[in-house]
């Protein structure tokens, strides 16, 4: 690929062997043929670029998402995707390899100012768009017994960058979670919803340092008025990526690398706590 240049006025999972399929088998035949070459030649796309040996996410393939999103031109979009799904890339490799990246490579615009606040919310719009659809092409897998394990998830209040936080909801319900997620609620509506009902976990994410006094002030809040005494709390978000160790020294039980590993966290803590519960009943 020469670059992802503008040109018209429009615009992990474990390596191996893949069936290619024709990109016709997830798009209309029109789109396929001509929205599809109409992308390639305004990005720069040569012919390689639907034709990989593995079926893994490129720096290629991030690059150019985060250039649609912004454009967001819904006919190169779901273009672009079809490509991806016919050279054998997963949901969850387009959600977790895929869309998280280019989340974080549009907060690191806004960030550094490479962006205005406008344009990558709109931009964040069409991502979270992408994502739904993704999700459609999603199926759970076995669902353990007995009654689902609960949990909360929301962002911490102030902090607008929910786009992680409903990757990872999607993730614990194809897991088999019952799962309520409230992305924007203030404290006062998650401590009251602790309060009123039993969650085995909640998962909280932050996305910058401005508000981790806020949110260890309601961690705290949240342990001592859950109406699960043995409350796991799990923390997650680009600040928790760099700096790890400031989960455990604001309370929280543990932080997550990404939406397959929350899953990984939340069943470790709920089943430890739930071991703790039941030996205290005894």
């Amino acid at each position: 690929m020469a670059g992802l240049n503008r040109q018209s006025s429009m615009r992990k999972q474990s390596p191996g062997p893949i069936e290619h399929r024709p990109v016709s088998d997830f798009l209309p035949g029109f789109v396929s043929a001509e929205i599809l070459p109409e992308l390639m030649r305004s990005y720069e796309l040569d012919r390689s670029w639907l034709i990989r040996n593995t079926p893994t996410i490129t720096q290629t393939d991030v690059k150019l998402f985060c250039e649609l999103v912004n454009s967001g031109e819904e006919p190169y979009l779901m273009a672009a995707l079809a490509a991806l799904r016919s050279q054998g890339l997963s949901p969850q490799q387009l959600l977790l390899d895929l869309l998280t990246q280019v989340a974080q490579e549009l907060g690191r615009r806004w960030t550094s100012d490479d962006a205005d606040f406008s344009s990558v919310t709109i931009a964040l719009g069409h991502l979270q768009s992408l994502r739904r659809t993704i999700t459609q092409f999603d199926t759970p897998g076995l669902q353990p017994f007995g009654p689902p394990r609960r949990a909360l998830l929301a962002t911490t209040p102030g902090d607008q960058h929910d786009f992680g936080v409903m990757i990872v909801d999607h993730f614990m319900h194809l897991a088999g979670w019952d799962v309520r997620t409230c992305p924007g609620s203030s404290a006062e509506e998650i401590i009251s919803l602790v309060s009123k009902n039993s969650f085995e976990i909640t998962g909280l994410s932050l996305s910058c340092e401005s508000y981790l006094m806020s949110l260890e002030r309601l961690v705290s809040t949240i342990r001592k008025v859950s109406k699960n005494s043995e409350i796991g709390i799990l923390v997650g978000g680009p600040l928790f990526l760099e700096r790890p160790e400031l989960a455990l020294l604001i309370g929280a039980d543990a932080t997550a690398q990404d939406a397959k590993d929350a899953v990984r966290q939340a069943e470790t803590i709920a089943s430890r706590n739930g071991a703790v519960s039941v030996k205290a009943m005894e």
